[in-house]
């Protein structure tokens, strides 16, 4: 089978999201609980942590593997808001703090590095909805795009030119956003409700979208702009991630409670069939293949103690 549980790695806090780093041996964990940012060493385990002035809910790390961007939120007197700290993830220290809306979600680079971009996931009453372009250089705001209210998760196009956002435009939209112009230019509609995670096929044509309402991922053809194929995944698909060695697609997935039990799922790209199902103890969150395609690093959150990330071997 292609996934093969090789180890669990303890965590001794609550992750939701994990991240790859230093050529593939360490993995970035934020805790929004703790207002930290654990380090976990592929082959030693956790080995520490850094500490930030807010709430993290999920990390990017950039192609040079020297700067994280932390969408995160931060207590100020008028309330929780919105930021995201850059970092520099050598000396583990935030070296800009960028205001954005409230509630931000999801963080992404550009492939060379230039830009960073950042969705909010909130209604626009209370400045969510949008998607933050920043330049990397000097972290200047570049843009600010209004793509629908819950905008969740925000990946890229291959060659960089194309910024694909989940969110519940007309009951769940895939936003599509030019990014030579840093406007929008359209939307994929019928996605279904509570549209989640987005990953990008290496070919740039196809991208998938999670419907957590709706139980499967949609596949959605950018060159016609549409999505008439959608798999069944079953409950609470959320998390994508693609190999692109083995041409699989992996979804993080849970079930109902009293369960408290999830899934990860794989799905062959080239047919876009459900081949393996794995089991994992606790609610499956984000997951980060390695760059040769090898192993699988999924967060999950079992009942009865701490977070843990499950290391798969994949054959």
């Amino acid at each position: 089978m292609p996934l093969r549980l090789l180890e669990t790695i303890a965590v001794n806090y609550s992750i939701r999201d994990i991240e790859l780093g230093r050529g593939g041996t360490v993995l970035y964990a934020p805790t929004w609980e703790n207002r930290r940012v654990g380090c976990v060493d592929v082959g030693g385990g956790f080995t520490g942590s850094f500490d930030l002035p807010g709430r993290p809910t999920a990390i990017a790390v950039s192609p040079d593997e020297r700067t994280a961007m932390v969408p995160a939120t931060q207590r100020e007197p008028e309330g929780e808001r919105g930021k995201v700290y850059v970092v520099d993830l050598t000396t583990h220290r935030v070296t800009a703090t960028l205001p954005v809306g409230n509630a931000p979600g999801s963080a992404a680079f550009s492939p060379d590095g230039s830009r960073g971009y950042v969705s909010t996931y909130d209604t626009e009453e209370h400045g969510g909805d949008n998607v933050y372009v920043f330049r990397t250089e000097d972290w200047l705001l570049l843009a600010t795009i209004a793509v629908g209210e819950y905008a969740h998760s925000v990946a890229l196009s291959p060659d960089g030119r194309r910024v694909f956002t989940s969110c519940n435009f007309a009951r769940g939209s895939l936003a599509i956003i030019d990014a030579d112009t840093n406007q929008l230019s359209g939307y994929v509609t019928g996605m279904g409700g509570d549209p989640t995670g987005v990953a990008v096929n290496p070919n740039g044509i196809l991208v998938y979208v999670a419907s957590l309402a709706d139980k499967h991922v949609n596949i959605v053809d950018t060159s016609t702009g549409t999505s008439t194929e959608w798999i069944d995944v079953g409950f609470d698909p959320h998390s994508l991630v693609i190999n692109e060695w083995r041409a699989e697609m992996y979804v993080a997935h849970n079930r109902h409670l009293p369960s408290a039990s999830g899934l990860v799922i794989v799905i062959d790209l080239h047919t876009h069939q459900v081949v393996q199902r794995v089991d994992v103890d606790g609610h499956a969150g984000g997951m980060a293949v390695s760059s040769d395609g090898r192993r699988l690093y999924c967060a999950t959150t079992p009942t009865e103690v701490r977070d843990r990330i499950c290391v798969f071997a994949i054959d």
